[in-house]
């Protein structure tokens, strides 16, 4: 997916969030928004969105000394993850033995973003993951995921928000034996790193990165363990918005599990905002 005007409010947005969270020197806010605006006048509007994230996030690092700015909203995040899917347990629809039910929580997971809404609260959250379990959703690309899971050998589990990744685990357990986890390489707003993933229940896979800041996986930019990982895997399971505005043009077997967050993408797949998306490209 390539950048459009739409997007451009949106990531210097974005940016002026990444500025807050990563110092409190007023000065240095103002150079990191200053640096951000340079860059986005000579922005290559052929890049997926998450390309200007990424150099948002450089930017802010060189500012900030090399702050991981959204580490407390990672660990609020996780924290919650946990609550939330303690409360699931006493709602009429759980059911972890279900793969439906297991995707549905996946998907419902990426409201976990504070990198988009920054002032969510558990009220709000749960309400959110509450409402997955009676949003309409692609039963027969479900279907058809869990037959592919099934039969796949190697599996690249591409996360992205914490907190979210708690719910993954849920989707993951059962295949943990074929799964190798991706993750951010160096903070990425509120995305997962290695740091993350023994609280977030992911601890014991194989685990590569990405190299970077970068808030998604662009093949080019990627660290050759990431590109010889996208290329043997009998599937790549990209969760997140942001991965999927990168990968949604490239040739592997994606399968795409997110929440419609944006105007851009709700318009590009012709759907709703928030709706739950499970798109497969394999």
């Amino acid at each position: 997916m390539k950048t459009t005007l739409d997007c451009l409010p949106c990531l210097l947005n974005n940016a002026l969030n990444v500025a807050r969270f990563s110092t409190a020197d007023e000065k240095a806010r103002k150079a990191i928004m200053m640096d951000v605006m340079a860059m986005m006048s000579q922005l290559d509007m052929r890049q997926a969105p998450p390309y200007t994230a990424w150099r948002t996030n450089e930017i802010a690092w060189k500012h900030s000394g090399g702050v991981d700015a959204y580490v407390q909203q990672k660990d609020r995040s996780t924290e919650m993850a946990w609550k939330l899917l303690e409360s699931l347990k006493e709602t009429p629809n759980y059911n972890p033995d279900s793969f439906e039910w297991r995707v549905r929580l996946a998907v419902a997971g990426n409201i976990l973003d504070f990198s988009i809404f920054w002032d969510l609260d558990i009220r709000e959250a749960m309400k959110s993951v509450a409402e997955a379990f009676e949003k309409p959703i692609d039963v027969t690309a479900i279907n058809r995921l869990e037959t592919l899971m099934g039969k796949a050998k190697k599996i690249l589990y591409l996360l992205d928000n914490a907190g979210e990744a708690v719910f993954d685990s849920v989707l993951m357990e059962p295949y943990r034996e074929k799964i190798t986890v991706g993750v951010r390489g160096l903070p990425a707003s509120n995305d997962m790193t290695r740091r993350e993933l023994a609280a977030s229940g992911l601890d014991g896979y194989p685990v590569i990165d990405n190299g970077t800041c970068l808030p998604g996986v662009i093949p080019e930019f990627m660290s050759d363990e990431m590109r010889k990982a996208l290329a043997e895997a009998d599937l790549v399971i990209a969760k997140g918005q942001g991965n999927f505005e990168c990968l949604n043009e490239t040739p592997y077997p994606l399968a795409f599990l997110f929440m419609a967050k944006c105007p851009v993408v709700v318009k590009l797949l012709q759907t709703e905002m928030r709706s739950l998306q499970v798109r497969l490209q394999c």
